[in-house]
């Protein structure tokens, strides 16, 4: 393996171990999470899918504008969140949108809610 090692890992789950390719200098905590995103144990293909979930949440948020701003990294970090159980739902309000970001069986739910109203005083 060119500018890379062989390395043990451990699942975070359930101890098993398992030879991997890494690049020179991973931790042992990568190496465990990539032994995790190898395993097949129940909760590692749980914790396969949360990530996933949380991934393509973040891809599709990245979609909305091509500027990285607060605002995205402020959703970024929700979407983390709620991936890693730390939030079960969460709403922002940006001008006239209000997302809501939650957790649905396991998988990351985004809703975009637009508020159009017009008044007019006289």
């Amino acid at each position: 393996m060119k500018g890379g090692t062989r390395m043990t890992g451990v699942c975070k789950f359930c101890g098993q171990t398992s030879v991997i390719d890494a690049p020179e200098g991973t931790s042992q905590e990568r190496a465990a999470e990539l032994a995790t995103m190898q395993c097949n144990c129940k909760d590692a293909l749980n914790y396969q899918r949360r990530i996933s979930s949380e991934k393509q949440a973040e891809d599709y948020v990245e979609q909305w504008s091509s500027e990285k701003t607060e605002r995205m990294d402020a959703l970024k970090a929700i979407i983390r969140a709620i991936s890693h159980r730390e939030l079960k739902k969460a709403t922002v309000k940006f001008g006239n949108i209000t997302i809501t970001i939650s957790d649905s069986n396991g998988e990351i739910k985004i809703k975009k809610t637009y508020t159009d109203s017009e008044e007019d005083t006289f």
